[in-house]
């Protein structure tokens, strides 16, 4: 019997011994019951750091950082037949962060072996083959996160390399190069703090706005959104010394607030809409924006809970009936997932959502399938992946 095949039968009897002892002393169990639909799968790995969801696709891409026992690692899950399609170990230092380019194609951000700086690592979906590494960030600051934009063709990257080396990156999916953000074609290529001196601090969450053409970029250590209008990239003279605010960025102040400090620490996209999660102090908070606004448009503070969100990830489920961003949570029952309406970041009567099958407190990763209206949720200790049915 091969090592995987033990494994996978290994993980089949705790799960099945866990439904039963579920189902014979759920009374034991203290707080709610859980959601009225949950179901569980296999994943052969456990302790993900991200799930990205493609709805279309009906597929998730589960990324295990250098923490998990597997170190560094991707899956590719069939979610609607609960199946494992293909895994594959990393040689990667660490890594950050997974997103779908199209039906075919898809990327993560991490560090290789070899301190070498940073990367951002293509390959096809499902048979996670055809690696393809580009090369970003030097070895300078941290890591920072992956968005694409709508047509599929440019991933942006951002780069929390401090200073001066605070950036954005853009890369070609047709050829796999950089795209540079200024116009003499050599390197530094990254829209960062040299080129525009204040324009970032500590970038984090990036996304692509396909509304307003704007790459919105999180920062940790200001109290601020950037913003950057796409058609700019490589314009721009870096002789020139330019100094924030230029023609084509902005920023959408997070302060002054009620509560000092608001940083959007964690941030999740919907359609012409953010929100972000962030804790000031000892009080947490959810804000919501959208890339028109001046400011935030809402702030919403929570004084019985503190939010647990690993990799600064957040959900949103867009459709008008629900509306909500899903936060992973904890509150004097335990931990599970907050969900808030967008339109007043008003706690819905559902919320919290607990699991049924993973014991709270290893919650890993929290994933959304909007088609389907689940959330997947991963376990630390175990392979296991709950799906949990959001109620509208």
């Amino acid at each position: 019997m091969t090592k995987s095949v033990h494994r996978r039968l290994c993980a089949i009897l705790i799960v099945i011994s866990l439904s039963l002892l579920l189902g014979c002393s759920s009374d034991e169990k203290s707080g709610p019951s859980g959601p009225p639909s949950s179901e569980l799968m296999f994943v052969e790995y456990r302790n993900p750091v991200e799930i990205e969801v493609d709805p279309e696709l009906q597929l998730a891409l589960l990324l295990h950082d250098r923490s998990s026992p597997s170190g560094p690692a991707l899956q590719v899950i069939d979610i609607q037949n609960h199946e494992v399609l293909q895994t594959l170990i990393l040689d990667y230092y660490d890594v950050y962060d997974v997103e779908f380019i199209n039906s075919t194609t898809a990327c993560f951000a991490g560090r290789p072996q070899g301190n070498i700086g940073y990367a951002v690592e293509f390959f096809t979906i499902p048979s996670l083959t055809n690696m393809t590494r580009v090369l970003t960030g030097d070895t300078s600051g941290t890591h920072g996160y992956l968005d694409v934009n709508d047509a599929g063709t440019v991933v942006y990257y951002s780069h929390a390399g401090g200073g001066v080396k605070d950036a954005v990156y853009a890369i070609s999916v047709a050829n796999k190069r950089l795209i540079d953000a200024d116009y003499d074609g050599v390197a530094p290529f990254g829209f960062d703090n040299d080129l525009v001196e204040g324009l970032l601090s500590t970038p984090s969450r990036i996304f692509f706005d396909a509304g307003t053409d704007d790459i919105v970029v999180a920062n940790l250590t200001g109290d601020y959104i950037t913003l950057i209008d796409a058609g700019i990239w490589g314009l721009n003279s870096r002789d020139a010394l330019l100094i924030f605010p230029i023609a084509g960025t902005a920023h959408i102040e997070t302060g002054p607030n009620p509560i000092p400090d608001i940083r959007a620490d964690a941030v999740a996209k919907g359609e012409n809409m953010y929100a972000f999660a962030g804790t000031s102090g000892e009080t947490p908070y959810l804000s919501r924006f959208g890339t028109s606004s001046q400011g935030v448009d809402f702030v919403e503070s929570f004084n019985d809970r503190q939010w647990v969100y690993r990799n600064r990830d957040i959900r949103i489920h867009p459709r008008q009936d629900i509306f909500s961003v899903f936060v992973l949570q904890e509150d004097t029952v335990g931990v599970g997932i907050g969900q808030f309406r967008l339109n007043n970041l008003g706690e819905v009567a559902s919320s919290p959502y607990r699991t049924r099958h993973i014991p709270d407190s290893t919650i890993a990763a929290v994933g959304i399938d909007t088609a389907n209206d689940r959330l997947l949720v991963a376990d630390r200790e175990s392979e296991s992946l709950e799906f949990i049915q959001i109620i509208p």
